[in-house]
């Protein structure tokens, strides 16, 4: 079970760092909101 959480701890925190990618991506990106369809594996992903 310990390796399962540390498991699932990482990819939370893969998530989470992709997520903060794309928001500091649109905030650079100004005034012009863009928008773009997400990767499907990444969206099928758990």
């Amino acid at each position: 079970m310990f390796e399962e959480g540390v498991r699932l701890s990482r990819a939370g925190a893969k998530r989470l760092d992709e997520a903060e990618r794309r928001v500091e991506e649109l905030l650079a990106a100004g005034d012009e909101l863009q928008t773009s369809p997400l990767d499907e594996s990444e969206a099928g992903e758990q």
